[in-house]
C-alpha cells in the first residue's frame, strides 16, 4: 500500500474505491435483500464465505468442488467430474498445508526457492485459514 493505494498482483487501486468495494462486497443484509428482490449487485458474502459443504479441513467433498457456482465461477459438468477423478491430490497438499501458513510466508519461501529476492515493502500480511465456519 503506498500513496492511496493499493497493489494487489498487477492491479493498482485507489485506497477509498478498495474500501467501497469490500464494504459492499461484506454488506451481508444487502446482499440478501439484492438476492430476494432481484435487483441490485449480489455479491456472495456471506453465500460462498459461510458455505457449509460438509467436508474437514484436509477433504474435497463434491460440494467444495460446486463452491466456484456460488461465485458465479462455476466448473463444467466435465470439469467437476475431472476434478473427483484427481481429488486425492489436493486432498494431500491441503493435509500437508501447515495451517498458520501465511501468504506473505508461502510467497516469500517460492521466490528465495526460485532465487529472487521479496519486494519488500509495507504490506500487510494475510494469513491462510483454513477449516472455515461451517466445515
Amino acid at each position: 500500500m503506498t500513496d492511496n493505494h493499493i497493489h494487489v498482483g498487477g492491479r493498482r487501486v485507489d485506497l477509498e474505491k478498495a474500501a467501497f468495494w469490500i464494504k459492499d462486497y461484506f454488506d451481508e443484509t444487502a446482499n440478501r435483500e439484492a438476492a430476494a428482490l432481484g435487483k441490485g449487485p449480489v455479491h456472495a458474502c456471506p453465500a460462498y464465505d459461510r458455505l457449509a459443504t460438509g467436508s474437514g479441513p484436509n477433504e474435497l467433498n463434491d460440494g467444495d468442488l460446486l463452491a466456484p457456482l456460488v461465485l458465479n465461477a462455476g466448473p463444467s459438468i466435465k470439469a467437476v467430474y475431472s476434478l473427483q477423478r484427481v481429488r486425492r491430490e489436493p486432498e494431500r497438499s491441503l493435509a500437508a498445508t501447515p495451517t498458520d501458513l501465511t501468504l506473505r510466508h508461502d510467497s516469500a519461501a517460492g521466490l528465495r526457492r526460485r532465487g529472487l529476492a521479496p519486494r519488500k515493502r509495507g504490506r500487510r500480511e494475510l494469513t491462510l485459514h483454513r477449516g472455515a465456519a461451517g466445515k
